[in-house]
């Protein structure tokens, strides 16, 4: 999912794609584009690498809008593709959410054999690889998880850059519902959320940090 104009970005998503296509990954290489993006004609390159899906940003709720907040209008709206997956031309059983930033090393179709939903873990985890990670391993020992209470503390999660889901519409409207009552603590503001979000149920399954590698 890519919006905006930054020529960096749009760098970063072709070199993906090209690494993607070098290595032989047979998944649909799909980019949702945001039409600020798709009017610069740089656009044209990515076609090369991707296969474009209009997309426009959902709206915020309101404690989540104004200047200070500018990034979380991108973040947020990346949590469409739940939902733009689940049915139509474009529908999926599964799709991987990956950073512009990152580089295919190798051929990462095997990721796909993976429970969902799935991601590389954060924090302290004593969980089994491939495994759905305890609940309780991703907040404190005196939270109090209720569904509806605002974002309590967490000492881990999972890392956004690379995650495997399964689109389902209910699951997007139930998200979008659900930030009406979240205020980010972290500037990585989808990530928090998406922890928090199955983190609580216990549901994320731990994924190899091979498919997610930083170096830090």
């Amino acid at each position: 999912y890519i919006w905006g104009q930054r020529l960096p970005i749009m760098v970063d998503v072709m070199v993906l794609g090209h690494s993607l296509q070098e290595h032989g990954v047979k998944a649909q290489k799909v980019l949702c584009i945001n039409e600020d993006t798709a009017q610069n004609p740089i656009a044209n390159l990515m076609r090369a690498f991707w296969h474009f899906v209009p997309v426009t940003h959902v709206p915020l709720p309101r404690h989540l809008r104004g200047s200070e907040q500018s990034r979380l209008q991108g973040v947020y709206s990346k949590l469409q593709t739940v939902k733009i997956f689940s049915s139509g031309d474009e529908q999926q059983q599964r799709f991987l959410l990956m950073d512009a930033d990152m580089l295919a090393r190798g051929n990462i179709d095997d990721v796909f054999a993976c429970g969902v939903p799935a991601g590389v873990m954060r924090g302290e985890a004593d969980s089994c690889l491939f495994e759905p990670r305890p609940a309780h391993t991703f907040f404190y020992a005196d939270t109090t998880m209720r569904r509806g209470d605002s974002h309590p503390p967490m000492k881990g999660g999972i890392n956004g850059g690379l995650v495997l889901f399964e689109p389902d519409v209910a699951t997007y409207k139930d998200m979008m519902d659900e930030l009406h009552d979240v205020v980010p603590k972290t500037k990585m503001a989808e990530q928090e959320f998406l922890s928090y979000y199955w983190g609580r149920s216990g549901d994320w399954r731990v994924m190899h940090k091979k498919y997610n590698f930083q170096i830090h």
